[in-house]
């Protein structure tokens, strides 16, 4: 009730009940939010490391709707959270903060985690950002899957193929490898980064025992380590 009367007055009091109740702070998160007062963005930063999913939510949430930029860093952390609503919360609060979050998010399609980097894209998108044709761009159209498009660029998607291998996803590891094999004998590309691809060869060459055949039946959901995939990759 407070959060739709937006009285700013009820801005100490909700922080302070960020340390109640799980449900209860879920509730005072969101309350701050539709205040949309400066004085509870670190309160609500706070919470993003809460241990319920439901107030880390939230959270992002609340600190989307007041859109201050002390809070992209800490949400950039937040596309991390294991919890997929809350990575979709904080994508879609670092949104509506709008520029001062492009740069961040553009770091953030190099993260280690391929959700983070599938969040960041997405964020981009929502902003209307433009890829160009630079290694910013192969990071982007790697995290997209549009494996044609980093060929197309060269060079600077090598190290983002190499890191899309990492994936669980069998197929995706497959048209990766492939992609990368076009990009081994694509005018233009130097020998170092040649080398680099040849690194990987034997993991893209090699047919693992358990997995002669790529069998589009199975479930992909499931983790799964093979990255053996038996390409062809002529030199």
């Amino acid at each position: 009730m407070l959060g739709k009367i937006g009285d700013a007055r009820a801005v100490e009091p909700l922080s302070a009940t960020l340390k109640d109740d799980r449900y209860v702070r879920a509730a005072a998160a969101y309350a701050l939010g539709q205040i949309g007062d400066p004085r509870a963005v670190e309160p609500l930063i706070a919470a993003l490391g809460d241990e319920s999913s439901d107030v880390r939510q939230d959270a992002a949430y609340a600190l989307g709707e007041i859109k201050d930029p002390r809070a992209v860093e800490p949400l950039i952390a937040a596309l991390k959270d294991w919890h997929s609503n809350v990575r979709k919360a904080a994508a879609k609060a670092l949104v509506k903060i709008g520029t001062p979050a492009v740069e961040l998010l553009i770091a953030a399609l190099r993260d280690e985690d391929e959700r983070v980097r599938q969040a960041a894209a997405e964020a981009l998108d929502h902003l209307g950002w433009k890829p160009a044709r630079d290694e910013n761009a192969a990071w982007y159209w790697a995290t997209k899957g549009k494996w044609n498009a980093c060929v197309d660029i060269g060079a600077p998607a090598v190290q983002p193929l190499i890191t899309s291998l990492r994936t669980n996803d069998p197929y995706m590891r497959r048209d990766v490898a492939q992609a990368l094999v076009r990009l081994y004998q694509k005018a233009g590309i130097s020998q170092e980064d040649r080398e680099q691809i040849l690194a990987v060869r034997d993991r893209l060459i090699r047919i693992h025992d358990d997995q002669p055949h790529i069998d589009r039946s199975r479930d992909c959901s499931r983790p799964h380590t093979d990255t053996e995939l038996g390409v062809e990759f002529p030199l």
